[in-house]
């Protein structure tokens, strides 16, 4: 099982993620992120549900807007600020 603070952290920068790169406003990040992070740990889906761990939080942000953006330089950049600010560990992006 993963950590309930490790979980906590993923889905702040998710929400994060959400404001900085598709401009959402973070009450309604937090929101989203609420309600994602409930259906994913719904008690009938068990482990499964921690399968959404194993993304990086910028690619489920992409997901939960439905826009996949481009790594480049720039957006590289701050996802990694984004990271730090959090204490994160990243797949290597």
């Amino acid at each position: 099982m993963i950590d309930a603070a490790v979980k906590k952290e993923y889905w702040a920068v998710v929400r994060d993620c959400l404001v900085r790169f598709h401009g959402w406003r973070p009450i309604d990040a937090t929101r989203k992120c609420a309600e994602v992070r409930g259906q994913n740990e719904a008690p009938d889906e068990g482990e499964l549900g921690e399968i959404i761990y194993h993304d990086e939080p910028f690619d489920l942000a992409c997901d939960i807007q439905g826009e996949r953006l481009t790594l480049d330089e720039t957006t590289r950049a701050k996802y990694r600020q984004i990271l730090a600010d959090h204490q994160w560990i990243s797949n290597g992006r």
